[in-house]
């Protein structure tokens, strides 16, 4: 029977809190979207205090080209991936070879193959691992958050 032994997390490095988000969403969005301020009541009610981010703030703030995002996605996605899953691993005292299934969800970015190949070849886990991804992109400015 599977089951979770440990749980590593790994975390992009410049957190904003949500006040601080919504705020930001708020300037990004600015004109551009009809009745702003009613959808900016989502950071209001979603229960999150923070967010991490893998760019600075006033990245945001300007318009990039999808691919220019991705990438960022990529970049970083690989990287944490890579951190959280060796934590996780160190902290059950599990070598990867005795891993048999990976399931990885992203809900930021698009990848093909995807991101969990890479997490496979860079920690060593078997080449036959069971694999899961689940992907739900969520609109393009949040393609570079969590």
């Amino acid at each position: 029977m599977s089951r979770i032994l440990a749980v590593g997390t790994a975390l992009p490095p410049f957190r904003f809190s949500q006040t601080d988000a919504k705020a930001l969403a708020g300037r990004h969005f600015g004109s551009r979207m009809e009745k702003l301020k009613r959808y900016l009541t989502v950071f209001d009610h979603a229960l999150v205090d923070q967010r991490f981010f893998c760019v600075k703030p006033e990245w945001l703030l300007s318009e990039h080209r999808i691919g220019e995002t991705n990438q960022i996605y990529m970049d970083w996605a690989k990287e944490l991936a890579c951190k959280a899953t060796v934590l996780c691993l160190n902290r059950a005292g599990v070598k990867p070879e005795q891993v048999d299934r990976v399931i990885f969800v992203s809900t930021t970015g698009i990848a093909t193959p995807s991101l969990d190949v890479d997490l496979i070849l860079k920690v060593g886990l078997q080449a036959d691992v069971g694999r899961t991804s689940i992907f739900w992109p969520r609109m393009r400015w949040g393609s570079i958050g969590s």
